[in-house]
């Protein structure tokens, strides 16, 4: 975040809000960066005015949930779904749909990726995956 920040001016407030319980938590490596990166650089970059991230996390159900929000251009609802697909010609986001499918592959269907997004108003991308390390999995 600080280098994504010094290349835009130092414009993008940062705040963190996660569960100091979470901070022993594991996820699989390189799945919140690319989340915070395209924030910064397909939700902000075209933004004018107060430029925000939001970074929360918190323990549900026996599940990390990590959100990521940003209060920038936001996208239409054809735009948040092509955003998950796998593999099609139309996937227009290869870190998010990999990081979806990564996460479903390895902890199963119940975790993943989810993206809510309002046009003009910004984007929340959702990360869940179980607490703690599960019997068989591959962190």
């Amino acid at each position: 975040m600080y280098v994504m920040n010094v290349r835009m001016q130092n414009a993008v407030a940062l705040d963190i809000d996660v569960d100091r319980s979470l901070l022993a938590e594991k996820i699989p490596r390189l799945t919140l960066q690319p989340v915070v990166e395209n924030a910064l650089q397909h939700g902000l970059r075209d933004k004018t005015g107060e430029k925000r991230v939001a970074i929360q996390g918190r323990r549900e159900d026996g599940r990390v949930v990590l959100e990521v929000s940003d209060n920038g251009i936001g996208m239409d609802v054809e735009e948040v779904s092509r955003l998950l697909e796998t593999g099609g010609e139309r996937s227009t986001s290869i870190g998010l749909s990999n990081i979806h499918a990564r996460i479903r592959l390895l902890f199963g269907e119940a975790y993943g990726v989810r993206v809510s997004s309002v046009k003009g108003q910004g984007s929340t991308v959702s990360l869940t995956v179980p607490a703690g390390p599960t019997e068989g999995s591959r962190w």
